[in-house]
């Protein structure tokens, strides 16, 4: 959950069963793609609803579902690098102080990441005839 333009991170925190069912399907879909795509793969989820049948109750509830939205591959922490700064230019600081900060693009984080094959999942090619 969160923005992955931006790497904002969302928390979301509930003690219900429903959300800990939530959770824990989240988790196992994880789990699966990171055996198959390697540890530096994420998914980036919404946080979104499910009806749900109560047996004891005899009715329909609402409960949090999250939503897959995109797998991204983070890929390993890049080396730090020391911090260089622009040379100085004593032409005209007072022109530079000025001028706003050129906008970036806001790019998404990470790479994306090919679905998974029947062939891949279950690690055997299945003849069709």
């Amino acid at each position: 959950m969160g923005c992955p333009a931006c790497g904002f991170a969302d928390t979301w925190i509930n003690s219900g069963y429903f959300a800990m069912l939530a959770y824990e399907q989240l988790v196992d879909r994880i789990e699966r793609m990171t055996r198959l795509r390697g540890n530096w793969v994420a998914e980036i989820v919404k946080l979104g609803r499910r009806p749900e049948k109560v047996k004891k109750l005899g009715i329909t509830k609402q409960r949090p579902h999250f939503e897959h939205v995109d797998w991204r591959d983070l890929g390993p922490p890049p080396s730090p690098a020391p911090a260089q700064l622009p040379s100085p230019t004593d032409k005209d600081p007072a022109g530079a102080a000025a001028q706003p900060p050129a906008e970036k693009k806001k790019t998404p984080v990470g790479k994306p990441v090919k679905p998974v094959t029947p062939r891949e999942e279950m690690d055997d090619e299945l003849p069709f005839s």
